[in-house]
């Protein structure tokens, strides 16, 4: 309960960043990163306090703004539906981890079996750490055949940054990822218990989307 509040009280004051910032991004797509946050003042990154009813906006490049709303919330996974249409659920609830299940996003449909390698893991977060996931899968895309698939995901905290995006500046923890396709790269608020800024990218000669997405405002359920 006591991270819960926190957690509200913050949301309060992002939402009074994110208008201040809002006057200064023409595009809202102005992120600033500045390495090497002085890593003895950053806090080990906690995972998110998930809740049913949770909201969280986000700006993507491409989509433009998107709310996002926790769903449900169980031991294997978390839940999250976006404004347009897409939903999906995360391996329990680790940001970074790959999808169980998604319907309606970006054109694909699906469900895969996560499992982590070995013991490592991600959170809570400290420079170094590192995680293995093996991914099961099968999908389908409008007009085509459901494929299957097998993938190895690959996650590492890699250092510190400072980020600036809409709704406000922060000290955080930079994840890299990679599998066969994509790379990506997350910023994760160790204040926030929550990311704040998303990049993906297909690997050289790979077909795919990128992405740039960055936090407007959080919402916490009430």
């Amino acid at each position: 309960m006591k991270n819960r509040a926190h957690l509200q009280s913050l949301a309060i004051a992002l939402l009074t960043a994110a208008l201040v910032v809002s006057l200064t991004t023409a595009d809202g797509h102005a992120a600033k990163i500045r390495k090497n946050t002085e890593r003895s003042k950053l806090p080990p990154g906690e995972l998110t306090d998930h809740a049913l009813g949770d909201k969280a906006i986000w700006k993507d490049k491409k989509l433009g703004e998107l709310s996002v709303v926790v769903t449900a919330v169980k031991r294997d996974a978390v839940s999250r539906r976006r404004a347009d249409g897409c939903s999906y659920d995360f391996f329990e609830g680790v940001w970074a981890a790959p999808a169980t299940k998604w319907k309606n996003c970006y054109g694909s449909s699906g469900t895969a079996k996560v499992a982590r390698k070995g013991k490592s893991k991600l959170f809570p977060l400290k420079v170094g750490n590192s995680a293995k996931f093996s991914v099961k899968g099968k999908s389908k895309r409008a007009g085509k055949k459901a494929s299957t698939w097998e993938i190895t995901r690959r996650c590492k905290v890699k250092g510190t940054a400072n980020v600036t995006v809409p709704a406000g500046r922060f000290d955080t923890y930079r994840i890299d990822c990679s599998d066969k396709w994509n790379s990506y790269r997350m910023y994760y608020s160790p204040e926030l218990r929550f990311p704040v800024l998303f990049f993906q990218k297909p690997l050289k000669g790979k077909s795919g989307r990128r992405t740039h997405t960055e936090l407007v405002s959080l919402e916490p359920a009430k």
